[in-house]
């Protein structure tokens, strides 16, 4: 696909050196992809020049940015439903969502300041949601790592869709850290006085569970994401969803692997919301819907 694309440069009538074999380019960005090197070291390990492997990566780079829409996206809702009813018996999910840092050098011409996340590190948010079999179905990153995943989802291209997606019957998990809504079920806060019903509901959200695996088979797989080098925010952001394509492909291609490795997900935020009458109005519509849940699995 790569080779007949328009981002392969096969016309070489304009003259100067012969281009890289397209197979090259996609070796020499998994290389870089899956270990933690720097392009210096590609560039000696295959043979080329240094300007020649920077060409190569943001070659297969925009590649894989131009396959996104058609690897991570929103297919077939009942299917997915079955699929998660399968794991863990929660009926009509289909995805989970969660945010996860990743660390970054500070972008040139910012502000550290405006990137450090709750560690003091500079990062960026990759906020994904996944399927029951970990493919994620939407990701969106590129956001400051001290931003809250609250407020990543309300910023984030999904967030406007997902009400319209969930057609009024489907729902995402997601962890404390996200308002509840009629499409986005979240486990209840537990002040000491939570029904045993709650209490098995919460059981069952942890089903979410499965966008804190996706996320360590992504960084396990693709070791460079331990810790960015790249200069500017749009770099590291087609990076990340670049590695995201790649690891879609990985399942679609049943190319699983589980890594002795451990990932730090920093997905632990504290719960904030803030106020309004929509919003108590649509957290309540939330609230009744998970109440209806409840009454559903557990009568």
């Amino acid at each position: 696909m790569y080779a007949h694309s328009g981002f392969y440069p096969s016309d070489r009538s304009k003259g100067g050196s012969e281009p890289t074999t397209p197979e090259l380019d996609i070796l020499s960005f998994l290389w870089f992809a899956g270990n933690k090197v720097c392009l210096r070291d590609v560039s000696q390990r295959f043979g080329v020049c240094h300007a020649t492997t920077f060409r190569q990566n943001d070659r297969v780079i925009n590649f894989f940015i131009d396959m996104a829409p058609k690897i991570i996206k929103f297919e077939n809702n009942e299917l997915s439903a079955s699929e998660f009813l399968q794991v863990a018996g929660f009926p009509n999910v289909i995805g989970c969502v969660d945010g996860t840092s990743i660390k970054v050098r500070t972008p040139a011409h910012k502000i550290k300041s405006t990137y450090v996340n709750r560690h003091d590190i500079p990062a960026i948010t990759l906020q994904g949601i996944c399927d029951a079999r970990k493919r994620f179905i939407d990701v969106f990153t590129g956001i400051p790592g001290k931003i809250h995943d609250s407020r990543v989802l309300k910023l984030s291209d999904i967030n406007d869709n997902l009400q319209k997606i969930c057609e009024g019957k489907f729902h995402i998990l997601g962890d404390a850290a996200y308002p509840v809504r009629e499409w986005l079920m979240i486990p209840y806060r537990d002040y000491g006085n939570l029904s045993d019903k709650q209490k098995k509901f919460n059981k069952f959200c942890a089903t979410r569970v499965l966008i804190e695996n996706a996320f360590g088979l992504l960084k396990g797989r693709f070791r460079q994401l331990t810790e960015l080098d790249f200069h500017s925010i749009d770099k590291i952001s087609k990076f990340i969803v670049s590695c995201c394509v790649l690891h879609n492909l990985c399942i679609d291609n049943d190319d699983n692997f589980t890594f002795d490795v451990d990932i730090v997900l920093d997905n632990e935020e504290p719960h904030y919301e803030g106020g309004g009458e929509q919003k108590a109005l649509l957290r309540r519509l939330g609230e009744m819907k998970r109440d209806q849940l409840v009454n559903v699995l557990f009568p």
